[in-house]
């Protein structure tokens, strides 16, 4: 394109109306890189700006990350999706998807991602309205992220699969007149071998729904989350209850402890001892004082009388 980026038309020396872009444009060629051809005009006389190339002194080639004969040069898979008005619908949702999740920004990378090869169906604008749409998981069983599949390859039986590990089915059909249509789970295919520097586009009449989510993946997921959850609550209010009854024990001895040292032992010894009264003694007669002297000795007394036991003398 000899650095060419121009947004007038003009003749060229084939009787072609073509201008040359340099980079990817909304405004300029619709974001196509290279030259963008009206093609032939029948009508000479149609008024437009004039190119002159010297062919044998310039050499058109697609820069890096495009791909194209250097007369149309074509960029990612996203590039390619906006450049098509008749698919903006579908660009919409992939947006709208890429900024709702982590998942839908990896997507949007995987259209971008040029060391990459896939397969990407799209729903025109008619088949996909305004207020239809779509889910996460729709707009990945879009995408076939396995290999690049032309029309050709499209043949009745194949099976595709899609990002989400779902699959696509390819079947045929033809009218009384042979004319083939080839539909894509039941969706005609009606523009295809649309290329992007990572991958292929296909045109489709109607978007295409993904299955139902795994339902045994999310009841485990949920089960074991749920027995985890149980299984700390339990133990939660075990430690708690083992705690409050550990600490409750020590604060009772602790107290115990306190009011024996609280006692005023000084006290015990002013203390009166107090007399206890007994019936059993109080009732009894009370017992003969004892003689002072020793009754085994005898006086000399004794012994004048017991001398006369008549009590002569």
């Amino acid at each position: 394109m000899a650095k060419y980026h121009l947004c007038s038309a003009g003749w060229l020396e084939s009787g072609r109306v073509a201008y040359p872009t340099a980079y990817a444009s909304q405004n300029c060629g619709s974001g196509v890189v290279g030259i963008v051809d009206y093609g032939p005009r029948n009508n000479k006389s149609e008024m437009w700006d004039v190119f002159c190339y010297r062919m044998k002194d310039v050499n058109c080639t697609c820069k890096v990350g495009y791909v194209g004969d250097g007369f149309s040069c074509s960029g990612n898979l996203l590039q390619v999706l906006m450049s098509f008005p008749s698919l903006t619908n579908f660009l919409m949702g992939v947006l709208a998807y890429s900024n709702s999740s982590a998942r839908g920004r990896a997507f949007l990378k995987h259209l971008t991602d040029l060391s990459i090869r896939s397969t990407l169906f799209v729903p025109q604008n008619s088949g996909l309205g305004d207020n239809e749409t779509l889910s996460g998981r729709d707009i990945e069983h879009h995408f076939a992220n396995v290999s690049i599949f032309y029309y050709s390859d499209l043949v009745n039986g194949t099976i595709l699969r899609t990002r989400l590990g779902s699959q696509l089915l390819i079947t045929s059909s033809q009218d009384q007149g042979q004319l083939e249509t080839r539909f894509v789970d039941g969706r005609a295919i009606l523009q295809w071998d649309i290329f992007a520097s990572n991958g292929i586009i296909h045109v489709i009449s109607r978007p295409l729904k993904a299955p139902p989510a795994p339902v045994t993946a999310v009841h485990t997921g949920l089960g074991t989350g749920i027995f985890f959850a149980i299984t700390l609550v339990i133990g939660a209010v075990a430690l708690a209850a083992y705690s409050y009854f550990r600490l409750h024990r020590r604060t009772t001895g602790f107290q115990r402890f306190e009011s024996e040292e609280d006692i005023d032992v000084t006290a015990l010894g002013k203390r009166q001892p107090e007399n206890i009264s007994n019936p059993m003694y109080e009732s009894a007669t009370s017992a003969p004082p004892e003689p002072s002297y020793d009754p085994f000795t005898v006086s000399e007394e004794q012994q004048l009388e017991s001398g006369d036991p008549l009590g002569v003398q």
